[in-house]
């Protein structure tokens, strides 16, 4: 099972340092109000720049900064405004600059910018939808549409940091759906598939807005209960998955349990890592004794594991 734990932690950190090397992303952590003064920051300064140069500087191309930032980071309608603004900037630095001249060459000029940099912001907001698409599809277990491996570790280091920062408890429990391969073998995958999906649609349905169910792989799950002691932590887990065997269709009912392991941490561990083994050893005091059972312990140990009542 360390394999398994590692294996979606490798995973998940080999992904993010290629997001992390996204450097307009980093302009997604400012406030918007912020955000759009420093594009037009940007469109002013450039104009002062074609201004003081008597436009031998050619910025032109340099107004698609501040038009990316505005469409990646405050959306299509934001890059277009900023284009038009830049065009507009283009254009009156041009009257100032040749004064006297005929006023179509700066018309032209702007136009050509703005359409230019109307359809930079475009690709730019088109290439931002496709990758937080393509990052919230690559989060979501396929079957069950519970949150996968990945998204399970992302979200479990956010509240180990958040338990550090406030001190506060957090429980972590770890379900092995068992029997499911007597389902599979009985029934076929198809049956195993609608067996899954209904327990993890229960789970969903029943847990609270702030605690978190994923799919680690295979038959098992894990479900964050953020800021939950050992009581609070017991009575949900107990109710959890008795809702769930109950959405077990009925040809396929008294088959599977649950194995259940659950902890609570009252002090956060070194390691999302090494939650998931303490919780993980639970799981399997409970899947290879007497199944159908709830493991459940305080972090750091403070007396002898103790077993909740079997599972109706």
């Amino acid at each position: 099972m360390k394999e398994k734990a590692e294996a979606p932690r490798k995973y998940y950190e080999s992904f993010s340092m290629v997001e992390r090397r996204l450097a307009l992303e980093l302009f997604d952590r400012l406030p918007r109000p912020l955000l759009a003064l420093l594009c037009l920051a940007l469109v002013a300064g450039l104009a002062v720049i074609d201004y003081w140069t008597k436009g031998s500087a050619s910025v032109c191309i340099f107004y698609a900064l501040p038009v990316s930032i505005a469409a990646w980071s405050l959306g299509l309608r934001f890059g277009f405004a900023f284009s038009l603004i830049a065009a507009a900037s283009i254009m009156v630095t041009d009257r100032f600059l040749f004064e006297g001249e005929a006023w179509s060459p700066p018309w032209w000029k702007a136009l050509v910018l703005l359409l230019f940099l109307s359809f930079l912001a475009l690709l730019v907001a088109t290439l931002r939808h496709s990758m937080l698409r393509e990052r919230r599809l690559s989060r979501i277990d396929p079957l069950t549409g519970a949150c996968n491996a990945r998204c399970f570790y992302e979200m479990g280091e956010r509240e180990l940091e958040r338990s550090r920062r406030y001190g506060r408890p957090f429980s972590l429990a770890y379900l092995d759906l068992d029997n499911f391969k007597l389902v599979n073998d009985t029934y076929g995958h198809q049956a195993g598939d609608r067996v899954l999906s209904e327990a993890v649609s229960a789970l969903m349905r029943h847990v609270r807005a702030g605690d978190l169910v994923a799919r680690l792989g295979g038959d098992e799950f894990a479900v964050l209960f953020p800021e939950t002691g050992a009581e609070a932590s017991g009575a949900l887990v107990r109710k959890l998955t008795d809702l769930t065997l109950d959405s077990i269709p009925d040809e396929y009912s008294g088959i599977p349990t649950f194995s259940v392991g659950l902890m609570t941490f009252e002090e956060p561990p070194r390691s999302l890592d090494e939650a998931m083994r303490e919780v993980d050893a639970l799981m399997y005091r409970v899947k290879n004794s007497t199944k159908n059972d709830v493991a459940a312990a305080v972090y750091p140990p403070a007396g002898p594991v103790r077993a909740l009542p079997e599972l109706a």
